[in-house]
């Protein structure tokens, strides 16, 4: 057997792991709560951040009694978060990150709330979509994060238990999900959740895969 079919999978969150584009996507959604005429929403971004798109447009759409149709609301949504993402840069060393991945035969599957094409995009845009395998969106799962569908379908898709995953996240929902469905989780950032990795740097979560690829 070659060594890259004993190296782990490696499952990685999107927004706020792989690109900085909290702060934009935090923008778009206040902006676009404006252009429907919401100047002070009593609903937080941090709080809906981690829904599924469509899910967060009919949250909004029932609280603030929007008559417009659930589409056209959506497809105004998607352009806001789209350009939101598009323009973000990478969080620091995720390039490397991700192709040291690749160097060490480690597929790598992105995990997303968001839409799978606004992911590869922005890969392609940073020349980076070499370097993934697949990316698991919300139009691939029907229980978004917490629940654990999204990362079993991402060790599917890049053909390893999920026993033999790591998992990558930021924020409490994200960790809880890979958590669960049985990943070894590191989390990047302040989140605290039991069960997982706190790490500084993606640069720390580099150094397992690294020893996991080693030769015994």
């Amino acid at each position: 057997m070659s060594s890259s079919e004993f190296s782990p999978g490696v499952l990685v969150d999107f927004d706020g792991t792989i690109v900085d584009s909290l702060a934009p996507l935090q923008e778009s959604f206040y902006r676009f709560l404006s252009l429907q005429g919401i100047e002070a929403p009593d609903i937080r971004f941090e709080d809906v951040m981690p829904l599924p798109i469509a899910d967060l447009v009919r949250l909004l759409r029932d609280r603030y009694g929007w008559t417009s149709h659930t589409d056209h609301l959506l497809a105004e949504y998607l352009n806001h978060s789209r350009a939101a993402v598009i323009n973000s840069i990478p969080m620091p060393d995720a390039v490397c990150f991700l192709r040291g991945c690749q160097q060490l035969g480690a597929p790598v599957c992105i995990v997303t709330s968001g839409e799978e094409s606004g992911v590869w995009h922005w890969l392609e845009r940073l020349e980076l979509s070499d370097f993934v395998k697949s990316v698991v969106g919300s139009a691939a799962v029907t229980k978004p994060k917490p629940h654990p569908q999204s990362y079993l379908i991402a060790s599917t898709r890049i053909g390893r238990p999920i026993s033999h995953c790591i998992a990558v996240e930021d924020s409490i929902v994200g960790a809880l999900s890979a958590c669960q469905a049985g990943a070894k989780t590191y989390v990047v950032g302040s989140a605290s959740v039991s069960g997982t990795i706190h790490v500084a740097s993606l640069n720390d979560v580099y150094s397992e895969v690294e020893r996991q690829c080693a030769p015994s």
